[in-house]
């Protein structure tokens, strides 16, 4: 769990957001989270936003960067 709030911090840093939800799953006996960063959109048009192919990567250094990994 440390894991995941240290990589929740580091998105809510990057993105420059308030709030990351945190999904748990739990499946044939392996746990793994999801983090969702959470904008500050509002209304039903939230989910009506088409997907598009990602293909800029740029982020994740970004994200890295920010990332404190505790020893």
């Amino acid at each position: 769990m440390d894991k995941v709030d240290e990589i929740r911090n580091a998105l809510l840093k990057t993105l420059k957001i308030k709030k990351v939800y945190l999904i748990y799953m739990d499946e044939t006996n392996q746990v793994h989270w999801h983090l969702v960063p959470r904008y500050n959109e509002r209304g039903f048009d939230v989910f009506q936003h088409k997907p598009s192919k990602l293909t800029d990567f740029s982020l994740t250094q970004k994200i890295k960067r920010n990332l404190v990994l505790k020893i």
